[in-house]
């Protein structure tokens, strides 16, 4: 071999060696660019809301406005849970044997007595038979008495509220408290302390054509009387049975009509009619109880139709609203892919709303990941008058992680030198 033979041998030599050299280099940089970028954490996939974060409706008072102002005469309504009262007027009116549910509330907070119980029993004396005596020379409504006769508390107050006794009204008064006077006094107390600032009351039987009320206020007086469990058991019956007497009946000729309730019938001369009247009505499942009062009618058959009438106009006062549809897009997240996928409702939620009631909804989007699809990403909080809820919101397709090719050639977004963005649309 020559020496120019052996030169180019070596020169060979060293260009194999920095081409092995060189190849081997980047071998070793694509090795690590491999495992950097295959093995990086991905940057969190944007999350955007596309439905209003809060949202909220109110059903409008029309109904109940139309019910009152479709009355000339003095007229309120109201629901049995709620504390708005809508009315056609503010003046006081009286209130006649009305007074007896007062009679009846202020006494069993003073001497309790549970429902389904008869309470002490009171033995009638002459005392009663005078009370009895004074009540007939009035012409005003009664029982009868039987002197050394026992009747339990739970028979009084049948007579007080059912067939309006006033003889029983003072004669329970007068056991309870001692005398008129401190039974007026305990009265005036109750009313202030329940807010019933209109009300007047000058004896417990309501002959007194001084015992005067708003109608709004008798709406809320009747409200206290049916949240107590003794005296709304006694106002819903239609009759009562008392051994000595006999089967009594019910003033109030609405009792026995669907969903009626009660609660007291009122009556002064002339044209001093009134009325306290509640009704139970299903709402798509949600039940709702109305209360109509209406005052100073001509006559029995104009108390009964009129209370009716407002009763009838508020049972229709709702509205079945939706809040949220089934499968409704709330947000949607872009995949590190670029796809958009949206992120729906699990649910729907309807509720019932009264005239004068609202609800609402808010929503909130998590962190979202590669998975399956219908995985809870957030929830709608819906808050109502009935109670709260959560509607799951999901989403609505599968999110796959990038594969290797992909990271290889989405540096730039691994590593968040540019945004996930959405594929523009083909």
């Amino acid at each position: 071999m020559t020496h120019y033979d052996q030169a180019a041998a070596r020169r060979r030599m060293f260009r194999r060696r920095r081409i092995t050299v060189a190849v081997a280099a980047l071998l070793a940089i694509a090795g690590s660019y491999v495992g950097v970028v295959g093995f990086a954490d991905l940057p969190k996939l944007p999350v955007t809301m596309t439905a209003d974060a809060e949202a909220s409706v109110e059903v409008d008072e029309s109904a109940p406005q139309a019910a009152v102002a479709a009355q000339s005469r003095p007229t309120a309504v109201g629901w049995l849970d709620g504390e708005q009262v809508w009315s056609n007027d503010d003046e006081p009116h009286r209130i006649a044997s009305l007074t007896k549910v007062i009679t009846a509330l202020v006494g069993l907070e003073a001497a309790p007595v549970e429902a389904g119980s008869d309470g002490p029993t009171y033995t009638l004396t002459w005392d009663d038979a005078a009370i009895l005596d004074e009540i007939l020379a009035e012409g005003g409504s009664f029982a009868p008495v039987e002197v050394g006769l026992e009747l339990t508390t739970r028979q009084i107050l049948d007579l007080i509220l059912v067939p309006s006794a006033n003889n029983y009204a003072t004669t329970y008064a007068r056991w309870v408290f001692g005398s008129d006077e401190a039974f007026l006094q305990a009265a005036a107390d109750w009313l202030a302390r329940h807010g019933l600032d209109s009300v007047r009351i000058f004896d417990a039987t309501g002959m007194n054509d001084d015992n005067q009320a708003t109608a709004a206020d008798i709406v809320r007086l009747s409200r206290l009387a049916l949240a107590h469990p003794l005296v709304a058991e006694i106002v819903a019956q239609s009759s009562f049975e008392v051994p000595a007497f006999g089967e009594i009946t019910t003033t109030n000729r609405l009792l026995g009509e669907p969903g009626m309730l009660g609660i007291k019938t009122g009556t002064t001369f002339p044209e001093g009619y009134s009325l306290a009247a509640a009704q139970r009505e299903d709402a798509s499942g949600r039940e709702l109880v109305a209360i109509a009062v209406v005052m100073d009618r001509a006559d029995a058959d104009d108390r009964a139709t009129d209370a009716r009438d407002a009763l009838a106009a508020m049972a229709v006062a709702w509205q079945t609203v939706t809040l949220i549809e089934p499968g409704e897009e709330i947000g949607e997240v872009t995949t590190w892919q670029g796809e958009v996928v949206p992120l729906v409702t699990e649910a729907g939620a309807e509720v019932v709303l009264r005239s004068g009631e609202g609800a609402s909804r808010a929503a909130a989007l998590s962190e979202v990941t590669a998975g399956s699809a219908s995985r809870s990403v957030g929830e709608v909080l819906v808050s109502a008058p009935t109670g709260d809820s959560e509607i799951a919101v999901v989403t609505s397709a599968a999110i796959e992680t990038p594969d290797l090719w992909w990271r290889l050639t989405h540096p730039h977004v691994i590593y968040g030198w540019q945004p996930i963005e959405a594929k523009s649309p083909t």
